[in-house]
């Protein structure tokens, strides 16, 4: 059984977050022009656009960066509020604190979308985006294991291997944060490749 439609979804909280990130520059120019005063510096400018512009590429890498560069903006504005703190105006100093909250908030959000079924991370690092396809079709495992798949895409499949079948479960590790990525054999029509546990985060 195979249904052509897409497995991951658009992740529109991060796309209204880094729309946000990038007309926030847009805003201080305004303002600037308006009073004269500018509450971010031009690092602010750059890491905040570059991080909305990051965030709209549905891409593992390309989020990572966009967070390091929330960071870096959240650095800068902080070291401009102590420098500014008791000279400029206090506007600015609380338009500051809060740029920096929402930019925390928003780093917080992009971290919870940051799993199935929003990104696919099974990819790789430097590999384009690939559309994952909910495709059911029955595999063997081991030679010995009945199975389906639950979606496929080129970085790989997600099967479902009926309960009780310890083999395929994650194994406990000595250091609790640490996954092990148990990789197996599958055998489909015929053809052989390679599936990763379900249980196992994607």
């Amino acid at each position: 059984m195979e249904t052509k439609s897409p497995a991951l979804e658009r992740p529109r909280a991060v796309e209204m977050a880094a729309a946000v990130l990038m007309f926030t520059p847009v805003l201080d120019l305004i303002m600037m022009q308006r009073t004269g005063v500018a509450v971010l510096n031009w690092v602010g400018w750059v890491s905040v656009f570059g991080a909305g512009l990051t965030l709209m590429i549905r891409h593992k890498l390309s989020w990572v960066l966009g967070m390091i560069l929330c960071g870096i903006f959240v650095i800068s504005t902080l070291v401009s509020l102590f420098k500014g703190f008791g000279v400029v105006d206090p506007a600015i100093s609380t338009a500051r604190v809060l740029d920096c909250l929402l930019v925390l908030f928003i780093v917080g959000t992009v971290f919870s979308f940051f799993r199935y079924p929003y990104l696919d991370r099974r990819q790789n690092w430097f590999a384009p985006t690939g559309d994952r396809f909910v495709v059911v079709t029955p595999v063997v495992l081991n030679g010995k294991v009945n199975g389906e798949t639950v979606d496929l895409s080129y970085t790989g499949a997600r099967i479902s291997v009926p309960e009780g079948v310890e083999s395929f479960k994650k194994r406990p590790s000595a250091d609790p944060g640490a996954v092990r990525d148990q990789r197996y054999s599958v055998q489909s029509q015929g053809h052989r490749c390679e599936g990763q546990s379900p249980q196992n985060p994607l």
